[in-house]
């Protein structure tokens, strides 16, 4: 009976070298599935639109720099728009590229979240820069 047991044991052992946490997780998600948020992204609506903060206009031509996506420009009225996923926290970059046209301006961060919302609207003011 021992000598069947070792040789059972020779002919397991290379399968069980092979069994990770990945190979666990793998087989757990094949018997019961993924969770459900695994596979829904919520999207949200992001808006808004960037104004001077000395004169109230619209400013176009700001550029928009979402984190973890590509940069895009305001509109003639100074509009932005794009949709993200839902996260506890989206950070926005706001900045001059074209300081002839409309003049001078700081950048801007802004920080908010967008956890459970499907739309959020910004109204972004930019200081403008001091001449020298």
């Amino acid at each position: 009976m021992k000598n069947i047991r070792l040789k059972i044991w020779k002919w397991i052992r290379p399968f069980l070298k092979g069994f990770s946490l990945t190979s666990v997780a793998f087989v757990f998600q094949a018997c019961y599935g993924a969770p459900e948020s695994y596979y829904q992204l919520e999207t949200v609506e992001i808006s808004g639109t960037v104004t001077s903060k000395n004169t109230g206009q619209p400013i176009p031509g700001i550029k928009v720099e979402p984190a973890y996506w590509a940069s895009f420009l305001t509109d003639e009225n100074g509009d932005f728009h794009y949709y993200s996923t839902q996260d506890d926290q989206e950070t926005l970059r706001f900045s001059d590229i074209d300081s002839t046209k409309n003049g001078s301006y700081l950048p801007l961060d802004t920080t908010f979240n967008t956890m459970n919302m499907t739309k959020v609207r910004l109204n972004i003011s930019l200081q403008e820069t001091s001449p020298r």
